[in-house]
């Protein structure tokens, strides 16, 4: 299976790790630079905005976070023609089970801590407005595994 951008990215040697509802994940390798690549195509119409928006924002900081290498639409030759799509980076890795894994993450989401949020376009919430968007998408979840 090939993936195709409008802009002529394309991905090859795909494969499909577990799955979310609001996109789909494939890994591959971006053909033009042999790069390893993650790719999120979008489900649901502006599912993938604020990543894209958040993961521009980011890679223009330099900040410890996957690269966004492309983002654009899917052409007409496959799957789920014309809808949003993002490129980023694969990083390997896997669920954190050691005191040193715990380390590094929590030395990694200190870094993004420091990185500006003004002048990103981003949403920021209070307390109360994360904890009740939070339980609304657990909710969302929860319907759409059948629990």
């Amino acid at each position: 299976m090939v993936l195709r951008l409008t802009d002529g990215t394309t991905i090859t040697d795909l494969s499909e790790p577990p799955q979310g509802i609001r996109h789909r994940l494939l890994f591959g390798v971006e053909e033009r630079s042999g790069r390893e690549v993650a790719v999120k195509v979008e489900l649901i119409d502006g599912a993938l905005e604020a990543e894209r928006l958040v993961l521009e924002w980011l890679t223009e900081q330099d900040a410890p976070a996957p690269r966004l290498w492309a983002a654009g639409t899917l052409d007409d030759s496959g799957e789920h023609p014309g809808a949003a799509c993002l490129i980023v980076d694969h990083v390997a890795g896997g669920a954190t089970s050691s005191l040193a894994g715990w380390g590094r993450l929590g030395r990694a989401l200190a870094r993004l801590a420091e990185v500006p949020w003004e002048g990103s376009g981003l949403t920021t919430l209070d307390h109360d407005a994360f904890r009740d968007l939070h339980e609304r998408r657990v909710a969302d979840l929860s319907t759409a595994l059948g629990r």
